[in-house]
């Protein structure tokens, strides 16, 4: 059984992009609020690391096809 949509070839550069900036965005906004309500450190780099998570999500199902590469 095979299926087309796991024969795709390159990576989306386009879905690359928008991964970036989405990243940016959701990573940034998470530390810019978690910021001046807690001063710990480790805190702030979990949140960071869950704004990471998130972008991956949000990347991986909007953009079309297998997407482990691009999120």
């Amino acid at each position: 059984m095979s299926n087309t949509r796991h024969h795709e070839a390159g990576l989306h550069w386009k879905w690359v992009a928008f991964s970036v900036v989405a990243g940016l965005l959701i990573v940034g906004a998470s530390y810019y609020v978690i910021a001046p309500v807690f001063p710990s450190i480790q805190i702030r780099a979990l949140v960071m690391l869950v704004g990471f998570i998130v972008t991956g999500i949000v990347i991986g199902y909007f953009s079309p096809g297998i997407t482990i590469k691009e999120a």
